[in-house]
């Protein structure tokens, strides 16, 4: 038997480039002096990376869900021309848990022959394992209509799967 119980992937909540303001960049600045959804403004505008917004409390929640994963109540625009103080890589994303398992048996044909029975299974629970993408995803783009939610499944994941195998061993 093979289990593996990893924390999750850690991510960066980001501003989003593209959705969560006024029309244009001119705009953006609202009365109380910060902006709303738009990345890249302490940036250079030809440099990469985005800016992150300002973690205003406690984004862990005590029951996630994938509607919910996080609160995004957390974070708040930062003030015009600053970084946000939200650390890259600060939130962890969903555990990842599987458990293979194999089973065999052994049954002596002749003196120096056998014929081994194996049954294996993989992610034998069938666990869906989910992730929240680090690169720029609309899950951790704050601003987007995704932000704090979880859409896919991990890469790692593959459903239950079982293997039957008749081996002859001489």
């Amino acid at each position: 038997m093979i289990g593996r119980w990893q924390s999750g992937k850690v991510f960066s909540i980001i501003n989003s480039g593209s959705n969560g303001g006024p029309g244009n960049d001119d705009q953006a600045l609202e009365a109380d002096g910060k902006i709303h959804g738009y990345g890249n403004r302490a940036v250079p505008q030809n440099a990469g990376g985005n800016d992150r917004p300002d973690t205003i409390s406690d984004p862990r929640l005590g029951h996630k869900s994938n509607a919910a994963f996080f609160s995004t109540a957390a974070f708040a625009p930062q003030t015009l021309g600053t970084i946000g103080n939200t650390q890259r890589n600060s939130l962890f994303g969903p555990t990842f848990r599987n458990v293979d398992l194999s089973l065999f048996k052994d049954f002596a044909v002749a003196e120096r022959a056998t014929i081994q029975f194996r049954v294996e299974a993989f992610n034998i629970s069938n666990t869906p394992n989910y992730y929240i993408e680090n690169n720029n995803s609309g899950n951790q783009s704050f601003g987007n209509g995704n932000f704090g939610t979880i859409t896919q499944t991990d890469p790692n994941y593959n459903p239950r799967e079982y293997q039957f195998v008749l081996k002859f061993l001489f």
